[in-house]
């Protein structure tokens, strides 16, 4: 039964969808982030890019979008 399950919740993680890109943002630049529901978690680094990841069902999407300096994720 463990094993049963162990197998669907691995099956389940390697085929739901997932959002992993890196964008480029001026180092002055603005991030705007709008989330409906699940977790946000911000860390800085030294690079002049933002890297966003995201787990999500297959009706979800990510919209990335730059206008000028400001960049939005939705």
């Amino acid at each position: 039964m463990i094993a049963t399950l162990a197998a669907a919740t691995l099956a389940f993680a390697s085929f739901s969808p997932r959002t992993d890109t890196t964008v480029t943002v001026p180092a002055q630049g603005r991030i705007v982030i709008e989330n409906f529901a699940g977790e946000v978690a911000i860390a800085t680094w030294t690079k002049n890019t933002v890297r966003i990841e995201a787990d999500h069902s297959s009706r979800t999407t990510v919209d990335i979008e730059r206008d000028g300096s400001t960049l939005n994720i939705k």
